[in-house]
């Protein structure tokens, strides 16, 4: 778990080896390699966010930063869509980050994010169809 330093846009097509090598070529100074498209404003620079401390939970991430400017939080899990955020309490989008992250965009001044995995289960989906009025 990382505040990015630096962020670096590729585009949309570009070949996994070529992403790859992006990443390896700057994972020592924590810069994070986005897709084109990922995020609403691309144009937006990201504060440096310092992550004071993490605690992995039964499912997730429990991370206390100081984002007094905001900044793009990197998570060292794969992305996919049953990964949700929150900051403070306020949901905040996930995103694929680096190939191989999950990245999400803390808010100024947000203390604390909390990354949940968050998948319905076969038996909570049944029960749903046949619970409804």
């Amino acid at each position: 778990v990382f505040g990015a330093a630096e962020t670096i846009f590729v585009e949309r097509n570009l070949g996994v080896i070529k992403f790859i090598e992006m990443v390896a070529a700057n994972a020592d100074r924590k810069v994070a390699i986005l897709r084109e498209g990922i995020l609403k404003n691309p144009s937006a620079r990201f504060a440096n966010l310092k992550v004071e401390d993490y605690r992995l939970v039964e499912d997730g991430f429990d991370i206390n930063v100081d984002a007094p400017n905001g900044g793009l939080l990197i998570i060292n899990v794969p992305h996919n869509p049953f990964w949700v955020a929150s900051a403070d309490r306020a949901d905040i989008k996930t995103f694929p980050a680096n190939l191989i992250h999950t990245g999400t965009v803390v808010p100024a001044g947000a203390k604390s994010i909390k990354i949940r995995y968050k998948r319905a289960l076969l038996s909570e989906k049944i029960v749903a169809l046949y619970d409804k009025p």
